[in-house]
């Protein structure tokens, strides 16, 4: 198809998609890129399709982004088989096009030189209709529009050929110009959750993860203070790792005597996490979530996480031994397969589901102490080299 700018006036215009439905790693993905966008001299709208998150309204003002919330869909739940409305009923048609009224009526606004759909087409194929729909009125109104699939490192559900594939193949090659994957390839590629890459048709380009923290990266001569942190992450899960994390600690050989810092995510309500610090044993301190978090990291001796995406970033920014306890689901396999990558890369010491308890966690931390300090210098600027990527297209 063919891309290229407008016969525009003044900066390029791109207009990102994104739908998260259970936590915020996708819309923090998007928000990121957007800021590099405009800090690159285009212009940015950012369409928000999932719940409303505090203080990213906020954020996308400060950034010059212009935001754009559309009426929420949720997952009902962990099994991601039903969406929900802001109301907690079931997404009705009407719903759907009462979305898909406020984006004809936002790519009418301007013209748009890009279209950036996050996940879709390997993800959110319950928002085929709207997303393809964005993309048709976009090429209507310029087509030059350059189209974009912004997908993560981690794919779930293609392990196998079948129609879900063939559909993604399809789409991308009829209606997409490019896919770029947000990871370092030296840490993972886009073939370990995606088997049938050499199917596609349309170019593939690596950005680096796209990191929304200042990186950190800890100087050499910093010496570990002895602190352990435990983190649950900006999700709603995580009071069943904090938990193990307290059962093992007075197990672990090298650990037990050290002090421990548990961060708690503000999801957990303040009751529950006053009962928390109540419970706490001499030498742990509970907190609420930090902003010098990644800091806390790069000078302490061990950090024990779940393995989602952000913190997968934490992880390699900051340079800490870690212990990697995936979240566990029947449905998600994201942050197992990211645990096992990073554990075969000697960049942590996975627990695997199936083996989860006090005494096997113990022992991973201990071996964790023994993992060599990392050296790499990974790639972490996926906004910036997303946001210069788009801007080379729409001038060449």
């Amino acid at each position: 198809m063919t891309v290229g700018a407008s016969t525009r006036k003044g900066p390029a215009r791109i207009l990102i998609h994104v739908q998260h439905l259970m936590g915020i790693g996708h819309l923090r993905r998007a928000m990121s890129i957007a800021t590099a966008v405009v800090q690159q001299g285009m212009r940015c709208t950012l369409l928000s399709g999932g719940m409303p998150v505090p203080g990213v309204a906020e954020d996308a003002k400060d950034a010059n982004v212009d935001f754009v919330q559309l009426p929420a869909i949720r997952s009902a739940d962990l099994s991601y088989k039903s969406m929900l409305d802001e109301t907690g009923q079931e997404v009705s048609k009407a719903w759907l096009v009462k979305r898909e009224a406020i984006i004809a009526d936002v790519l009418k606004r301007f013209t748009y030189d890009a279209i950036v759909t996050e996940s879709y087409p390997f993800g959110r194929r319950a928002l085929r209709r709207e997303v393809l729909g964005l993309i048709a009125l976009a090429r209507q109104l310029n087509p030059k529009v350059f189209v974009v699939s912004s997908i993560r490192d981690i794919l779930e559900g293609f392990e196998t050929a079948g129609e879900r594939i063939d559909t993604v193949v399809d789409v991308l090659r009829t209606h997409y110009d490019t896919v770029l994957v947000h990871s370092d390839a030296r840490v993972i590629k886009l073939d370990v959750t995606f088997p049938f890459v050499e199917r596609l048709t349309v170019p593939i380009h690596y950005t680096g993860f796209v990191d929304h923290h200042p990186t950190v990266v800890p100087p050499t001569h910093v010496v570990p203070n002895g602190e352990v942190i435990v983190s649950t992450g900006g999700g709603v899960v995580g009071a069943e790792l904090i938990d193990l994390a307290l059962r093992a600690r007075p197990l672990s050989r090298e650990l037990s005597a050290c002090p421990w810092r548990i961060l708690v995510g503000h999801n957990l309500p303040d009751e529950a996490f006053q009962a928390l610090r109540a419970r706490a044993p001499r030498g742990v301190m509970i907190e609420r979530n930090r902003k010098d978090f990644r800091q806390l990291l790069s000078q302490s001796t061990l950090s024990i996480s779940q393995v989602g995406y952000n913190t997968a970033l934490d992880i390699l920014a900051s340079g800490v031994k870690a212990v990697l306890v995936p979240f566990r689901s029947d449905t998600q396999r994201e942050q197992t397969i990211r645990g096992r990558v990073f554990a075969d890369a000697r960049l942590g010491v996975m627990v695997e589901n199936h083996e989860r308890s006090p005494e096997r966690l113990a022992r991973a931390m201990d071996s964790a102490c023994d993992l060599e300090a990392q050296s790499i210098d990974w790639m972490l600027d996926g906004a910036g080299v997303t946001a210069s990527f788009i801007s080379r297209q729409l001038r060449d």
